[in-house]
């Protein structure tokens, strides 16, 4: 199987496309226009304090900031502060005190309390994932915990002390700044939106990675036409916000994406090949299990999934159809399994958020129907 990355650093957003074999997996997305503020550091006021340990910290945007607490704080004092989520609506940014460093190969901690050192799942090798905790051990200073990356897997000791040192002395710097400015003031901004896109897929193996500007070692593709059209991604991602999506046996499922949960029916649309209607069943049942994995995945769906399958004649089809399924679901770089199956064959799915899906990243509500895709005839 190929794998690419392709990164488009266009003027209003840059995107980063995962492809293997020529197909969409992943996208992502940052805006130029309204730049997220998650990772970025500040010098906050508390202003307020609620019974319920939350505090309003000031770090000088338009809406105060939410951070969760363990203790009381004193309203106009000052404190160190990471964003965690955007502001949304009425809705301030959500802030944490756990400050980290991100890098390729590891995520640097500054925990309040005691936090272990962690390894990717996806390193393998219990001696191999020995050995690297071994080195971040021995070369973190006190204080400090780390989560390994995949990307650290192999590399040796002399590069990891490197990454560990350059990481510890970003913390340091904005420690020593903290001291002396005076707050609301951000102390330190996370990377450009193309640096912010690349990193978070900096975990996925590719044979190439291929971009429009000239970055690193990348692939520069020099070319007027639009490097997404080129290699026939934005066909793909405008497929992908449809929500009725065809299979290659000739059924169909149809994707529903509500404030609660997200719905996918399986229907056997014009599927009649087939020895007899429980093989027919359960041809579709497989091939809409794969499917589905793929546009959780590519639509980046999160939160309880439902999947109403088509019911097979026998109910044994279903410990099949789970295994499948659950086979599917673990390729998937963020956790996703189903939890439960229903009497009736319902399927019930969930998936670790990572920022907004496909349709809330690159969609807005209509302005006349409000986003339901109706309005009164009378």
């Amino acid at each position: 199987m190929e794998t690419k990355i392709v990164i488009d650093d266009g003027e209003k957003s840059a995107r980063v496309a995962y492809l293997e074999d020529g197909v969409l997996r992943e996208l992502i997305v940052e805006d130029k226009v309204n730049v997220s503020i998650i990772g970025n550091i500040y010098l906050g006021v508390v202003k307020n304090m609620l019974p319920t340990h939350f505090a309003f910290i000031d770090i000088g945007l338009e809406k105060q900031a939410f951070l969760q607490v363990d203790q009381k704080v004193k309203r106009g004092s000052y404190i160190l502060v990471q964003a965690l989520k955007d502001p949304v609506g009425t809705k301030g940014a959500y802030l944490t005190e756990e400050i980290s460093f991100t890098s390729l190969h590891a995520v640097l901690l500054v925990p309040k309390k005691y936090t272990p050192l962690a390894v990717s799942k996806k390193i393998e090798g219990k001696r191999e994932r020995e050995r690297l905790k071994q080195i971040y051990q021995k070369y973190l200073p006190e204080g400090y915990s780390a989560v390994i990356r995949t990307n650290s897997a192999h590399k040796d000791e002399a590069f990891i002390e490197t990454e560990i040192g350059r990481l510890v002395s970003q913390a340091r710097e904005v420690v020593k700044s903290a001291q002396t400015e005076t707050a609301p003031k951000l102390i330190r901004a996370e990377n450009s939106p193309l640096a912010r896109a690349i990193a978070r897929v900096s975990g996925i193996p590719a044979d190439e990675y291929i971009i429009n500007t000239p970055f690193r070692d990348y692939t520069f593709f020099d070319n007027e036409v639009n490097i997404f059209r080129y290699f026939g991604i934005e066909e793909q991602i405008r497929e992908g916000l449809n929500k009725k999506v065809w299979l290659k046996c000739g059924g169909c499922i149809i994707i529903e994406q509500t404030e609660a949960c997200v719905v996918v029916d399986v229907n056997s649309g014009k599927c009649t090949r087939g020895n007899g209607r429980g093989e027919i069943i359960r041809k579709i049942n497989l091939e809409a299990a794969a499917e589905i994995a793929c546009q959780l995945r590519l639509r980046n769906l999160s939160g309880i999934i439902i999947v109403d399958f088509i019911n097979p004649e026998e109910k044994e089809q279903n410990e099949e159809l789970r295994a499948y399924l659950s086979e599917c679901l673990s390729k998937d770089r963020f956790s996703a399994e189903v939890i439960s199956v229903t009497d009736v064959g319902i399927f019930i799915l969930t998936r670790k958020k990572s920022g907004d899906s496909l349709e809330r990243l690159l969609t807005e509500s209509c302005g006349h129907c409000g986003g339901s895709g109706k309005i009164l005839r009378i």
